[in-house]
């Protein structure tokens, strides 16, 4: 879903872009650039190049399996066309991570969900601990704060770039 949606955004906007006279407006992505982004790029944009993101010797295993023969995928004239333009989540039937078997026939395999629920409580105990958020939502600025410090970004670009998208709307909301 989400890399349907940003070949439909990044079009959609180029193309109005163009249309408004823009003689540097982008040229629009094609899909293989939109898979890429979600793999090879997405994996070096997390600092993991070397490890994941494309299948190689050496690297561990990362493959989701789609069930092309689903109805809202059937017939697939064009494999990278339907799975980042067609495929969602209930279309994936196996998926592997560093090469184990994480999901098999479209259900999850060896999950003990207890465990994992004690894990995910204690990753938000260790998240917002500094923050002094346990057991209540995380909105408004200590939301930006606890972000910034999950993807390591200092709090004033998160500033920045809301400042940016202010005047983005502000700019379009008048067209």
């Amino acid at each position: 879903m989400e890399m349907r949606v940003a070949f439909i955004m990044q079009r959609a906007l180029a193309q109005n872009r163009k249309f408004q006279g823009d003689a540097n407006a982008p040229s629009p992505i094609n899909i293989r650039d939109v898979l890429e982004c979600a793999t090879v790029n997405g994996a070096n944009c997390a600092g993991l190049g070397e490890k994941i993101g494309s299948l190689a010797p050496g690297r561990e295993a990362d493959i989701v399996m789609i069930r092309s023969d689903d109805i809202n995928l059937y017939p697939s004239n064009n494999a990278l066309g339907t799975v980042v333009q067609a495929a969602d989540r209930s279309n994936v039937d196996t998926v592997i991570v560093g090469g184990r078997v994480r999901k098999l026939h479209g259900k999850l395999v060896r999950l003990d969900s207890e465990k994992f629920k004690r894990m995910v409580e204690e990753s938000r105990r260790y998240l917002f601990a500094g923050e002094q958020l346990q057991g209540g939502p995380v909105r408004g600025e200590a939301a930006k704060i606890v972000l910034a410090r999950l993807i390591g970004v200092e709090t004033a670009t998160l500033q920045a770039r809301d400042q940016t998208r202010a005047a983005f709307e502000s700019r379009h909301q008048s067209l």
